[in-house]
C-alpha cells in the first residue's frame, strides 16, 4: 500500500510510505480422502517472511549541479525498514471434486513467525544494515484462509 500527505512542518514537502509483507515456503501435506469427491488434509508450511516499509520525504526539487547539497543539507529523505521472521503454519484443507480435475478447495490454519530479530534494520546499500533503537517487537502471526478453485489430476 501506498500513503502520501503533505508535511505538516513543511508543506512544500510530501510524504510518501510504502508497505510491502512477503512471504514463502515449503508445505508437507497428507492427503486424508473420505469419498471419492471428497478430499481433507493437514499440512504444515516451513519458511520465512519479511516487513518492510520505506518512507520518502521529498519537496521534488532536484537539480544535477545541486544534489551534493540536497543530500547533505536537504529535508528530502528516503529509506527503508525490514524485519524478518522464521515462519511455521499448520493448517487443514477440505477439497471437493466437482469432475476428476475441477473442485473447490478451502483451507485454514494459523500462521506463526519467529522473529530473527527483535529489532527492526534500516536496509543500507549492498549487505549494510543498521538497528532501528527502541523499535517494536512486532509480530507476524495470525488466522489463515483461503478458498478457490481446485485444478489436478
Amino acid at each position: 500500500k501506498r500513503k502520501n500527505s503533505t508535511s505538516s512542518e513543511n508543506p512544500g514537502y510530501h510524504l510518501w510510505m510504502q508497505y510491502g509483507s512477503t512471504m514463502g515456503g515449503v508445505t508437507l501435506d497428507k492427503r486424508i480422502p473420505i469419498t471419492k469427491n471428497i478430499v481433507t488434509s493437514l499440512g504444515l508450511l516451513v519458511g520465512g517472511a519479511n516487513h518492510e516499509l520505506e518512507f520518502v520525504n521529498t519537496n521534488a526539487a532536484y537539480n544535477w549541479n545541486d544534489l551534493p547539497g540536497t543530500i547533505t543539507g536537504s529535508n528530502n529523505t528516503h529509506f527503508k525498514i525490514s524485519k524478518g521472521y522464521l515462519l511455521a503454519q499448520p493448517r487443514a484443507e477440505l477439497l471437493v471434486r466437482f469432475t476428476p480435475w475441477l473442485g473447490l478447495r478451502a483451507e485454514g490454519g494459523y500462521m506463526y513467525g519467529v522473529n530473527l530479530r527483535e529489532d527492526w534494520r534500516v536496509i543500507g546499500m549492498g549487505e549494510e544494515q543498521y538497528e532501528v533503537v527502541d523499535s517494536p517487537n512486532t509480530k507476524y502471526e495470525g488466522i489463515t484462509f483461503s478458498i478457490g478453485p481446485w485444478f489436478g489430476f
